[in-house]
């Protein structure tokens, strides 16, 4: 039997078809939820070392002492949120594994059972939590290196109040479509994450536009605000300072903050470009959709700890 659709997300409803055009959206086909090989390789390999390199960073946090205990606190809330990214990648990979040649049958029960939900609000809260508490830092790192002077140190109890603020909102940002908004919000596409670009306006597009586009970029303007605040103020150090050793270190720190906000654009502007796009009916391919869903949007969680605590010297000597 064969039929053909308009789209390919409608062969789900024909789930005793052996052949249904359109083949597949470039993510999933009838017989796969992750159509290709390289992908499904990436997901497996991607969600064991987001796991992994988030597990060092929180075990090294608590195990090592003598830092400053407000700014590990913050840091190992962001492994613990990049960590989620991870558990979300392994159980789309497990459930790919498990439909293996029949996903078809199963398609339309999965994308609207309640596991494909909690699947998507732990990657929406994931990816949320991430860009905040990334945000947070780089305007902690901008009044600490800019305005040294104002002794504006942030004590362990504001730190703690100021990551259960983010993860609450975190929480609701990602529970709320459930709740009346948006029912089928995290079931647009197999893997449960509502980017909803081949389904532009699909239900809760404009809370997904607002969240990924206008909170995101916003996150983005102010941690790239940070930074070149930081990069001016470091460059006029310089000039009026003739101190070659913190010169140094200060340099050291610009690099690595360069790394930090360079890695943060390239995962979340491409990602506001093409939800820009796909509102402007260009038609987004199938193998760029692909790509962005499983190595784009989560690879910021496994270089996070790479760039936030692995790769920094007062980690480096307690390992």
């Amino acid at each position: 039997v064969v039929s053909a659709f308009e789209r390919f997300s409608y062969c789900k409803y024909a789930p005793l078809v052996r052949t249904c055009y359109p083949k597949g959206d470039g993510l999933s086909s009838v017989g796969e939820l992750i159509d290709n090989c390289v992908l499904r390789v990436v997901i497996w390999l991607v969600g064991v070392l987001t796991i992994s390199l988030n597990c060092v960073v929180v075990i090294g946090r608590v195990c090592f002492q003598g830092e400053n205990p407000a700014h590990s606190l913050v840091i190992k809330n962001l492994a613990v949120a990049d960590f989620l990214m991870g558990v979300y990648l392994l159980a789309v990979a497990c459930k790919d594994s498990e439909l293996r040649a029949v996903f078809n049958q199963f398609a339309l029960s999965w994308m609207q059972s309640g596991a494909c939900a909690v699947l998507g609000v732990v990657a929406v809260a994931s990816s949320e939590v991430s860009i905040f508490i990334l945000t947070y830092l780089s305007l902690e790192r901008y009044v600490m290196l800019v305005h040294p002077y104002k002794n504006c140190h942030v004590s362990l109890p504001a730190a703690a109040l100021s990551m259960a603020c983010l993860w609450l909102g975190g929480l609701l940002l990602a529970v709320l479509p459930l709740l009346g908004l948006a029912p089928s919000f995290y079931a647009s596409n197999a893997v449960c994450f509502p980017l909803h670009l081949h389904h532009v306006y699909a239900d809760g597009w404009q809370y997904s536009t607002a969240m990924f586009v206008c909170l995101n970029g916003a996150c983005l303007v102010v941690i790239c605000f940070c930074y070149v605040s930081i990069f001016r103020s470091i460059q006029q150090t310089r000039r009026e300072t003739a101190d070659c050793v913190h010169g140094a270190a200060r340099t050291s720190f610009a690099q690595r903050f360069f790394l930090i906000v360079l890695t943060d654009a390239m995962c979340w502007a491409p990602i506001m470009l093409m939800k820009l796009l796909a509102l402007a009916n260009i038609t987004i391919s199938d193998s760029a959709y692909a790509w962005l869903a499983v190595l784009v949007l989560p690879i910021n969680s496994t270089l996070n700890p790479l760039l936030y605590s692995l790769s920094t010297q007062a980690f480096k000597k307690r390992m």
